[in-house]
């Protein structure tokens, strides 16, 4: 009998953690999850998983996602954490175009120095 009553409270125990860790992502999907700075009766912007998809979404719009990465990063409507990546999403971008310059400016001026010394031998 008393490794039924084990079993039991091992099972109830294992349960309720499930229930507890889909509960927990529910309401952090939601846009809810409290942590300790997040104190009762405080108004966060903080944005929510929901919102975060429905943004990366817009931002894999070709030119639209471009422009709403400008009015995130310098608009004053986004909250704080949205601001931030969109502003550190352009800089990436910033760096890539730069670092895409650099590769083709290298890649042709290899393949025309390629080019050019077979024109001098013929």
């Amino acid at each position: 009998m008393d490794d039924y009553k084990i079993i039991t409270i091992f099972q109830t125990q294992i349960s309720l953690s499930a229930v507890y860790f889909f509960a927990k992502i529910f309401i952090y999907i939601k846009g809810g999850y409290m942590d300790q700075q997040n104190l009762p009766g405080t108004v966060t912007n903080d944005v929510s998983v929901g919102e975060w998809i429905i943004t990366i979404l817009i931002t894999a719009l070709p030119l639209v996602g471009l422009i709403m990465l400008f009015v995130w990063a310098f608009g004053d409507g986004a909250p704080p954490s949205k601001k931030n990546w969109a502003i550190a999403t352009l800089i990436w971008y910033a760096i890539m175009i730069v670092l895409l310059i650099v590769f083709f400016g290298v890649f042709f001026s290899i393949i025309s120095s390629m080019f050019g010394e077979f024109n001098t031998y013929s």
